[in-house]
């Protein structure tokens, strides 16, 4: 090799060693030492020349540590420079140099293999195999193997734990060497992987079939989604491993073969097959399917073979290990207490003057980890320490943290009471910044986890200067909608106090509890009979399955982000949003359809919403937001609380001296009388910020019409795609004139009508834009219909819209003029009409109003935003007996075939073909 080298002119001299210079390198290449002795840099030098010359390798990998990078980055471009290995690095033959981080043996220390205090391999395999084993006993395998096999299976598991949690890292980071965590049936382990791998055996071995022959003459039928989802994944494993080759990074495979084990549980949990009473019937849990071709009395929809256990398929969304942002060491870790069995946490509080929003969140902050350990399943000792002597202080802190529903700690010492002793605390909460050097003060060791959250931003902790009291807050809002807005900032970021954000919270639980009331008053008549049924929720004839697949999926969407972000360091900002808002939806959409479900399938939806009812209470429990009274005394505690708010800001504006007719406020602008409902409309805006419309009528006699639309805005009270009307009260008023005139606080559209801005448009909506539009009205006439009223008169000018603060579009819709709405049932005498063009067939020929009168003039609207214009006039001059069947409005040509069909369900001639606000929500058009 040395030779080689010298004949290339590459060798020089050096201070009569023999050494190679390579470009970029401080310190050349050592081949012979001044003693002729050789070094690492000439044996590997000589190894790499044999490997390429002699054995005719065309990819070398060395597999070290990463401390040794630039020495085989050197190695590598001498053997570039001397022509062994091509310039280009992907051409082969090649040299790679597969490095990898520390193994740690926790607070950052790492093996070292030459270091007596270290280890040895053998001794790491050997007790892996012996925690395996006791980990079998525990479970009562030594009961269930004989002597050999129980060794065996500890052997393989306790060997493949260690492997594999050493493989599934990415090989360039470090990682902590912990029997635990690699011993954990749950999570990225490989005993997870097994215990799927053994259900795999288990189900081949019970299904009676070869799979052999099975391979070559069977036929996949891919029909439910799980099973298409598995069978793409699995397509997936050559891209995998050549991705791990390609890269030299094993931990791919191990991350492919996780998420396969993943998707397989869930497939595994979702279809049923032919197999064995065990799996069909005594562990009620479906089988997979992918391997088998026969299936028995397989229905039109794979959906009717799910079982109905959203309990158990909860299972399949593994608990991970709890991660905890450490500010003691100002890194996130893992949660390991003390002790297993108990966690020991301490809470330090300082109650000085009245309790403000610094005091409230730490309160909350440390209660939100009270919950979700005792969630987990730890056995917790929680002790509140006060720091002052004032008890009257004491008291007051303790009744306030009470209404943010608090739980009462284990014990609760005054300043003068001495720490419990014999307890270890775990961890230490607080709120203020000095907590780590009065740990450090007090004790030298401390707990092991100092839980600090972030402040909100106002000048001090301690003595609050232009801070917010706590109970001035309450007055306003109910604590739990402020412990909402708490929730929705992570507990370590600063949090910015806002009027909007806390009005945005009030109304997040308003339709939270809205949904639940709904769903309570629907189900009330059916509970009994649904808890007694749910021991056996699969009817014989499958009623009920397709609405079990829904129970499954909503109760997956509302703990999805729980289970997923809560171990993340207790992160809750998002876990009250996206697919648990999406669950709302669905829950609501059931509850309309338990009403037209009969018998069987009923009980079976019933039972279904029971079960989703409970999962949202597990989670609104945790988060400390599930009310301690009923649904209903809730709702009106934050009605109360809108309306106080409400009467607040008008005894601040009239402090003030301001005085403009009916209304008291700061006026922005003047809007000019309507000519055509004799309304005159002022813009304002209140202390808290809301910009309000004051609607003013003068014609006629209008009491009832005003009266009966600010009632039914009251019940809409929180409803997004409803304008709004503030205040309790219709405010009536004599003019100079004589004239009574009524008005009452609604929202101001000042972005103006649909009807507007579709003739301001220089053609067509866009169908972006129409879908956008089209989807909001539609979910306005739901809270509408939800409260029992049919709008009536629906038409583009009764559309308002709002500046939006989304990215990508300029405005929002909410439906209004709700005065003219009909009761549905009832109401009969109020037949007024109106729009002509917005009308449907049945409303003109007979007068009827019911919802499907809404959804035609809903489709009426998407063709004028579509098209600019809307049905003509003269498909309503028919003779009245011939009307219904003859009005055929003109679809527009060229729209597609989804809008085509949206608007054929929205203006079918016969009410009863109408599509539903439901089904038209979930209609591709719309999706």
């Amino acid at each position: 090799m040395i030779g080689d080298l010298k004949s290339k002119g590459l060798v020089k001299e050096s201070e009569g060693a023999q050494v190679m210079f390579i470009r970029y390198f401080m310190i050349p290449l050592m081949l012979v030492k001044s003693d002729g002795g050789f070094t690492y840099d000439t044996t590997d030098m000589a190894a790499l020349w044999y490997r390429l010359n002699e054995e005719k390798a065309e990819w070398i990998i060395y597999v070290t540590e990463a401390a040794q990078q630039g020495h085989f980055d050197m190695l590598f471009q001498a053997a570039r420079k001397a022509g062994w290995l091509p310039s280009d690095v992907k051409t082969y033959p090649r040299a790679s140099h597969a490095s990898f981080g520390k193994v740690l043996r926790g607070g950052d220390k790492r093996f070292r293999s030459r270091f007596t205090h270290s280890a040895p391999l053998v001794d790491l395999l050997y007790e892996a195999k012996d925690r395996s084993k006791t980990v079998l006993i525990k479970h009562g395998y030594d009961k269930k193997l004989t002597p050999e096999e129980l060794d065996q299976t500890a052997e393989a598991v306790g060997y493949g734990a260690l492997k594999y949690a050493d493989l599934k890292n990415n090989r360039l980071t470090s990682y902590t060497f912990g029997y635990d965590q690699m011993l954990s049936e749950k999570g990225d382990t490989a005993v997870y992987l097994l215990k799927v791998y053994g259900r795999i055996c288990s189900i081949i071995r019970k299904c009676g079939k070869d799979i052999n022959v099975l391979k070559k003459t069977g036929k996949l039928a891919l029909d439910h989604a799980d099973e298409r989802a598995l069978g793409l994944h699995l397509l997936q494993f050559a891209e995998a491993v050549e991705e791990a080759c390609t890269k030299l990074l094993p931990n791919v495979v191990c991350m492919y073969l996780y998420r396969l084990s993943k998707q397989y549980t869930k497939f595994y949990s979702n279809c049923r097959v032919i197999g064995s009473a065990e799996e069909t019937v005594e562990r009620d849990k479906p089988s997979p399917t992918l391997f088998f071709p026969e299936r028995a009395n397989r229905p039109a929809r794979r959906e009717k073979f799910v079982a109905n256990r959203p309990e158990r398929e909860m299972e399949v969304v593994e608990k991970r290990e709890l991660k905890l942002y450490n500010s003691k060491t100002e890194t996130t870790e893992v949660f390991n207490p003390i002790d297993h069995d108990n966690i020991g946490m301490s809470i330090c509080v300082t109650s000085t003057g009245l309790r403000h929003l610094g005091n409230a969140r730490s309160a909350v902050n440390s209660d939100l980890l009270y919950r979700y350990l005792r969630h987990l399943g730890y056995q917790v000792t929680c002790v509140q320490k006060f720091n002052k002597v004032e008890e009257e202080a004491n008291e007051q802190y303790i009744a306030d943290i009470g209404d943010l529903q608090c739980l009462t700690p284990t014990h609760q010492l005054g300043s003068s009471e001495n720490m419990i002793e014999n307890v270890s605390f775990d961890i230490h909460g607080c709120g203020h910044h000095n907590a780590i050097p009065q740990c450090v003060a007090c004790d030298a060791s401390g707990a092991n986890y100092l839980f600090l959250n972030g402040n909100p931003i106002i000048e001090d902790m301690g003595q609050p200067l232009e801070n917010f009291l706590t109970r001035e807050i309450i007055a306003k809002y109910h604590p739990v909608a402020l412990r909402h807005f708490f929730t929705r900032t992570h507990y370590r970021s600063p949090l910015l106090y806002s009027v909007p954000e806390l009005e945005r919270s009030s109304e997040a639980l308003d339709t939270v509890y809205q949904t639940l009331q709904g769903l309570y008053q629907a189900v009330s008549p059916h509970r009994e009979d649904a808890m007694l049924r749910r021991k056996d929720t699969i009817s014989e004839d499958g009623a009920d399955a397709k609405q079990s697949a829904r129970t499954i999926r909503m109760i997956q969407n509302v703990k999805r982000k729980f289970e997923h972000e809560m171990p993340e360091d207790l992160k809750t900002s998002h876990i009250l949003r996206g697919d648990f808002q999406e669950t709302m939806r669905m829950i609501n959409n059931s509850v309309l359809k338990l009403k037209t479900f009969q018998n069987e399938r009923r009980l079976s939806l019933a039972v279904s919403l029971v079960e989703v009812e409970e999962a949202v209470t597990e989670v609104l429990g945790v988060l400390g937001l599930h009310t301690t009274t009923s649904y209903r005394e809730f709702l009106e505690q934050l009605k109360r609380n809108a309306l106080a708010r409400d009467k607040l800001a008008k005894q601040e504006v009239l402090q003030s001296n301001i005085q403009l007719d009916a209304i008291q406020g700061t006026v922005v602008r003047r809007l000019a009388g309507d000519s055509r409902s004799a309304a005159e409309l002022m813009e304002f805006v209140t202390p808290a910020g809301n910009f309000l419309k004051c609607v003013r009528k003068t014609c006629g006699n209008v009491e009832s019409e005003a009266r009966r639309e600010f009632e039914i805005l009251c019940l809409l009270k929180g409803s997004a795609r409803v304008v709004q009307c503030f205040g309790d009260l219709l405010h009536q008023r004599q003019t100079t004139l004589g004239v009574t005139v009524y008005g009452f606080y609604m929202e101001y559209a000042s972005s103006g009508t649909l009807e507007a801005k579709i003739e301001a448009h220089p053609k067509g909506f866009p169908t972006s834009m129409v879908v956008r539009f089209a989807r909001m009205i539609l979910l306005g006439l739901r809270s509408l219909h939800e409260v029992g009223y049919v709008h009536g008169d629906l038409h583009s000018g009764n559309v308002l819209l709002f500046p939006c603060e989304g990215e990508g579009f300029e405005e929002e819709a909410k439906i209004c003029d709700v005065g003219n709405a009909k009761k549905i049932g009832g109401d009969l005498e109020n037949r007024k009409g109106g729009a002509a063009l917005f009308m449907s067939p049945e409303s003109l020929s007979d007068g009827t109003y019911g919802t499907a009168h809404d959804i035609w003039s809903v489709g009426i609207i998407v063709v004028h935003m579509f098209t600019k214009r809307k049905s003509p006039k003269t498909v309503y001059k028919k003779e009245k007996d011939k009307l219904r069947k003859k009005v055929e409005p003109i679809i527009p040509p060229n729209l597609g075939d989804e809008a085509t069909d949206f608007l054929k369900l929205c203006l079918a001639g016969e009410p009863e073909d109408r599509g539903t606000i439901s089904e038209l929500l979930d209609h591709a058009f719309l999706n």
